[in-house]
C-alpha cells in the first residue's frame, strides 16, 4: 500500500517484504479517531500542519498523555494462560476493551510432544512384547 510520493517508483520495481504484519496500535481513544491507511490520526495531523497533509506528516495514533479508568481482573497468584482476559477500560458507555494475553500456538512443540509421546507408547508396546517373548521362553 502506498501512501506517500511514489516518484522515482516504476513498474517492475522489487518489492522486498520486512518480514512482519500489518499491523496498528490498538486500545481507548481509537474509537473517537478518524485514520489513514497507516493509522495516523487525520484530525490531530491537520490541528498541526492544516487540512492538506504534507508527507512525513505524522502523529501518535493514540493519547498517551489520557488517564483511563482500567480495571484489573486478576490479583497476584491468579493462574493465567492464553485467552484471559486480565483487565477492562471502558472507552464509551457501550464500548469497553479487554486486554487478554496472547493465546500462543506453537505448532512444532505441539509436533514434538506428540512425536515423543508415539515414541513412548512404542517403547512401551516393544517391551510388553519383549516381555511376553521371554516369558514364553521360559516356559518352553
Amino acid at each position: 500500500m502506498a501512501i506517500e510520493k511514489m516518484k522515482y517508483m516504476k513498474v517492475g520495481e522489487p518489492v522486498v517484504g520486512s518480514g512482519s504484519p500489518l499491523s496498528v496500535l490498538l486500545g481507548p481513544g481509537v474509537m473517537g479517531n478518524i485514520f489513514d491507511g497507516i493509522e495516523r490520526p487525520l484530525q490531530v495531523i491537520a490541528a498541526n500542519v492544516g487540512p492538506f497533509i504534507p508527507a512525513g506528516a505524522t502523529a501518535d495514533s493514540l493519547d498517551f498523555d489520557k488517564k483511563w479508568d482500567v480495571t484489573m481482573l486478576v490479583k497476584a497468584g491468579d493462574t493465567v494462560k492464553g485467552g484471559t482476559i486480565f483487565a477492562t477500560c471502558p472507552e464509551t458507555s457501550i464500548i469497553t476493551h479487554k486486554s487478554m494475553l496472547e493465546n500462543i500456538n506453537i505448532p512444532k512443540f505441539e509436533e514434538n510432544i506428540r512425536f515423543i509421546s508415539g515414541v513412548l507408547e512404542e517403547r512401551e508396546r516393544e517391551e510388553f512384547t519383549r516381555l511376553k517373548v521371554i516369558k514364553k521362553t521360559k516356559k518352553s
